[in-house]
């Protein structure tokens, strides 16, 4: 049986792209083309293709703009579904590698994917998104629910593994291992269940986000609804102004709640997806603390302190920003000490890395927080 879906191929994509747009795809295409050819591969090329057709398929802001702007923030994205910036993947560039060849700064390459992003819903580890060689890795194509309980479907019967893939919900049977050749994934995959539980609605979390290992710190106030740790997940990277590139982890006493794509069953982990907030804080503790951290290889470690708990406010919009210090430093940036390094280079017109850094990220400005602006960000992000 066929697994791509009418309209879901990048050619027939391409074909349905309005004709004020195809100009500008042409000219997307040109430049994350010889980006990949030059740095990556076939496969690589052809999923810019894929999602710069999508993209311009859906309206937008792509027809505005550099076009150099929006090539990297597409080779961007489609790097961060697949873990480019990784260094233990190949191929691999580091996210400054990656602007530096479009000729554009690592801000608006990161701008561009964080609209890309949000505009498609865009995660780690997305099916529509995998290049076709990594799909035996991607845990997310591989997980269903049967009878009611999330399962790697690797690990069933062949007959089970059998009776998913001529439902469409997997792209082979994994006990027969893949096929010569795997096609893209359909655009509407979802093989993965949504088994969210239901927050509670009488409560409201203030919540205290500190990175630990920088000073002066940099720190975010924030008031949010119930929600699972994995939506929480996605609060801390808006509120921060991080943009979720790495993986992450939360750790509550000795206990780690991971994201589904990380979680496997016969570990001690808990799947994040399916653990509350209202779930780990305790009704009557003061100032609960917990821990977050993002991007192993950086080591970026928050302390969350649960501030109070409270009934909502009627007529008040959830979640906010209350207050906070400082701006978030750059990702692939080496960790707190890397970052300190970096600051101490931009300010020193002497440093023997201050035109690298300058280069890189002189627009930073490590002082700058806007409150109203993160609580936009807050609203923004994924639901």
């Amino acid at each position: 049986m066929s697994h791509s879906l009418p309209g879901s191929t990048t050619a027939t994509l391409a074909e349905q792209i309005p004709a004020d747009a195809r100009s500008r795809f042409d000219e997307v295409v040109a430049l994350t083309d010889a980006f990949c050819q030059e740095h990556l591969n076939d496969e690589y090329r052809e999923g810019c293709r894929r999602l710069t057709a999508l993209i311009c398929l859906t309206g937008g802001p792509i027809l505005q703009g550099k076009a150099a702007s929006w090539a990297s923030g597409i080779a961007y994205c489609l790097g961060q579904v697949n873990f480019l910036t990784d260094s233990t993947q190949s191929p691999h560039l580091r996210s400054d590698e990656i602007a530096r060849a479009f000729g554009v700064s690592p801000g608006t390459m990161q701008s561009k994917a964080r609209d890309i992003r949000e505009g498609l819903q865009v995660m780690q580890f997305d099916p529509r998104f995998t290049l076709p060689s990594r799909l035996e890795q991607n845990p997310l194509v591989w997980m269903l629910e049967v009878n009611g309980l999330l399962m790697d479907i690797r690990s069933a019967p062949r007959e089970a593994q059998l009776a998913a893939y001529e439902e469409g919900l997997i792209p082979y049977v994994p006990a027969d291992g893949p096929p010569e050749h795997i096609d893209w994934l359909p655009l509407d995959f979802a093989a993965h269940a949504d088994t969210e539980p239901a927050p509670r609605t009488d409560v409201i979390y203030q919540l205290k986000i500190t990175l630990k290992h920088v000073e002066p710190p940099i720190w975010r106030r924030i008031e949010v609804p119930d929600s699972t740790l994995e939506d929480l997940h996605y609060t801390i990277q808006a509120a921060m102004g991080w943009q979720n590139c790495h993986m992450h982890q939360f750790i509550v006493g000795k206990q780690r709640f991971t994201a589904v794509e990380m979680f496997d069953g016969d570990s001690d982990d808990n799947d994040a997806a399916e653990t509350l907030l209202s779930d780990i804080v305790p009704e009557r503790s003061r100032k609960f603390r917990f821990a977050y951290e993002y991007d192993f290889g950086d080591g970026w470690m928050h302390e969350i302190v649960v501030e109070r708990r409270a009934a909502p406010q009627k007529g008040v919009k959830y979640p906010s920003c209350l207050g906070g210090e400082r701006a978030c430093p750059p990702e692939d940036c080496g960790g707190p000490w890397g970052y300190m390094d970096l600051l101490a280079a931009i300010a020193d017109p002497e440093h023997e890395r201050h035109d690298e850094y300058m280069e890189w990220c002189g627009s930073l400005d490590p002082d700058a927080f806007d409150c109203q602006k993160t609580t936009l960000a807050l609203r923004r992000k994924r639901p």
